[in-house]
């Protein structure tokens, strides 16, 4: 047995003299023999209140299964060199994210050993810099001719599965549900009148309620009035109209891209969308649409951090650049994403400012054009906020304003 310091081991020695009479001393060295699979195990057993837990289940067996080496070792023999050796080996096999899990998983077991496994001593053999490089995030977006082709080929596969596949896109998209939270909506929880669905068991465990625009209520309102009872369909009936429907429109897309040069990667980009990729769209659309800060669309979406809001949130570039270029010639523009429009009639005054004051608020670049072709005050005018809004921003993106005085200088030369 080993220990980190001469402390932890002199700790160790004393908690073994004061517990012989209580038994401790024995449950110390029956933790001696516990190997890492026996820890996996009963890792289980500690953490089975949590969502997770199934899936960690599975994850579990297959460590144990697959790499009967390292999980037949004993806890206390286990060193940075085996874990090494086991990423390398699943280097070979699966991307950096799989094997990060993993680790944390190993890892998490060594610290639930030393806190409720009696195993006195223990040293985690994985640290901080132990787990590998991720690759980027996904930011597939759901592109105008992608979702038009979908929508207009989902009528014919729900014939063949009786899914409302294009409703459940519809819906995905409206309101950045989940798959599986999809899957599980009831009707006792759909409240039309105030226009939300309440998700009382999310994947993260927390519960929370969706807001729900006059289409999302419309669309509700097609699948009839029941009172109770699932609203759409199973996870596993979802996911099998979603593949169905994608071979049906990639065989489409390829039949129009043979015809017609503009669309020739409609393919691949169809083979590479996600149902999760809907997700990604609908809090992204969220943002550019509404103006919201992070806390209210977290409230909608969710994500337990800034950070993971992050990861789903993929604005465009087009509608950027085109502010960009309005603010160079001196006017605003609306914020808007590709195929926006029709949803801008409805869209209030003050939210549209809200929206673009947002846009200009976290862009250094849109900022700094801005403070240097007008005064604070007519910024903060323009887009419905007070000064000491634009002074916050100018300050928190490193945004150097113009000397004090500047304007009225401008306006005496001018006038002289």
């Amino acid at each position: 047995m080993t220990f980190e310091s001469r402390h932890l081991a002199e700790q160790w020695l004393a908690g073994v003299k004061s517990g012989e009479e209580k038994g401790r001393l024995t449950k110390t060295i029956d933790a001696r023999d516990l190997t890492l699979a026996d820890a996996l195990n009963r890792r289980l057993e500690i953490c089975s209140d949590q969502k997770s837990n199934i899936e960690q289940a599975r994850q579990t067996q297959r460590l144990i299964d697959n790499f009967p080496g390292l999980m037949g070792k004993r806890l206390y023999e286990i060193d940075e060199i085996d874990i090494l050796g086991f990423i390398e080996e699943r280097e070979e096999e699966v991307a950096n994210g799989t094997i990060n899990r993993e680790l944390s998983l190993i890892s998490n077991t060594f610290n639930r050993a030393r806190s409720r496994m009696h195993c006195v001593g223990l040293v985690n053999p994985i640290g901080p810099t132990t787990r590998l490089k991720e690759a980027k995030g996904r930011d597939h977006r759901l592109a105008a001719d992608e979702e038009e082709l979908l929508l207009r080929l989902a009528d014919k596969v729900e014939g063949l599965t009786h899914t409302p596949i294009g409703s459940i896109i519809r819906f995905a998209v409206g309101t950045a549900m989940r798959k599986s939270e999809i899957a599980r909506m009831d009707r006792r929880h759909v409240d039309l009148d105030r226009g939300t669905v309440l998700i009382p068991d999310s994947k993260n465990g927390s519960p929370r309620t969706v807001p729900l625009g006059l289409a999302m209520r419309a669309l509700l309102r097609e699948q009839g009035p029941r009172a109770s009872g699932c609203v759409w369909a199973s996870a596993s009936a979802i996911s099998s109209a979603w593949q169905r429907l994608k071979r049906v429109a990639i065989a489409e897309a390829r039949r129009l891209a043979s015809a017609d040069e503009a669309l020739p990667d409609l393919p691949e980009r169809l083979l590479d969308l996600r149902f999760h990729d809907l997700r990604h769209e609908a809090t992204s659309r969220l943002i550019e649409h509404t103006g919201w800060d992070n806390a209210r669309v977290r409230a909608v979406t969710g994500h337990k951090t800034d950070a993971m809001l992050a990861r789903y949130t993929h604005l465009r570039t087009a509608s950027l650049a085109a502010e960009l270029a309005a603010l160079e010639g001196g006017a605003v523009v609306k914020l808007h994403a590709a195929g926006a429009s029709e949803h801008a009639d409805h869209q209030s005054a003050d939210t549209s400012k809200r929206a673009q004051w947002k846009a200009v608020a976290s862009s250094t670049t849109l900022l700094t054009l801005l403070v240097s072709a007008k005064p604070i005050a007519e910024i903060a005018t323009e887009f419905g906020v007070s000064d000491g809004a634009v002074h916050k921003a100018c300050k928190r993106l490193g945004v150097e304003k113009q000397r004090r005085g500047f304007w009225l200088e401008g306006r005496r030369a001018k006038a002289a």
